[in-house]
C-alpha cells in the first residue's frame, strides 16, 4: 500500500482514524474494518479524545501547529467538496428527470422506462452514499481539529507560566 506523504508524517491514517472515529461514535464495523483499527477500540467521545492526546503528547509545539494546519486544510477541502455536490447534482437530476418523463409519455415499452428509472436511482444512490460518507469524514476531521486546538492551547497555557 503506497503511503500518502502528508498523513503518514503526522502518524495519521484517514482510513484507519476514521474507522476508530466510527466505532467511538457507536457504529458497528465489520471484522475487516474492525482488523483495521487493531486495539484501538473506544467506546466514547472521550476515550477517543484520551487516545488522541496520547498520540499527540510527544510530538513538539511546532510539529503539532503543522497538524493543525493539515487538518484545516482537510475540513476546508471537504466543505467545498459537499458544497459542490449540490451544484452538480441539481442540474443533473433535473436532465434525468427531464429524458425519464420523454421517454415515459411518448409510445415506449416498459423496458426502456425501467431502464431509465433504474439508471436514474442507482446515480442518486451513489452520489448520495457519497456525500453521505464525506459529511462523515468531514466531521471527523472537525472533531479530530478540535482535540487539536485544545491540546495546543493547553500547551501555550503552560509555557506561559
Amino acid at each position: 500500500m503506497k503511503k500518502k506523504k502528508n498523513e503518514y508524517e503526522y502518524d495519521f491514517n484517514e482510513k484507519k482514524e476514521y474507522y476508530i472515529y466510527l466505532y467511538a461514535c457507536g457504529r458497528k464495523l465489520r471484522k475487516k474494518k474492525l482488523a483495521v483499527i487493531g486495539g484501538n477500540k473506544y467506546r466514547t467521545y472521550e476515550e477517543w479524545a484520551g487516545y488522541i492526546k496520547q498520540k499527540y503528547c510527544g510530538i513538539t509545539t511546532k510539529s503539532l501547529e503543522d497538524f493543525k494546519r493539515f487538518l484545516r486544510y482537510k475540513v476546508r477541502a471537504f466543505k467545498k467538496i459537499n458544497g459542490e455536490y449540490g451544484g452538480v447534482m441539481v442540474p443533473f437530476v433535473i436532465i434525468l428527470f427531464t429524458m425519464l418523463f420523454e421517454r415515459i409519455y411518448p409510445d415506449t415499452d416498459s423496458v426502456t422506462n425501467f431502464c431509465c428509472i433504474a439508471g436514474l436511482v442507482w446515480i442518486a444512490g451513489y452520489i448520495i452514499v457519497k456525500f453521505v460518507y464525506d459529511a462523515k469524514v468531514a466531521l471527523m476531521y472537525e472533531d479530530y481539529l478540535e482535540v487539536i486546538e485544545n491540546m495546543l492551547e493547553k500547551r501555550t497555557m503552560e509555557e506561559k507560566k
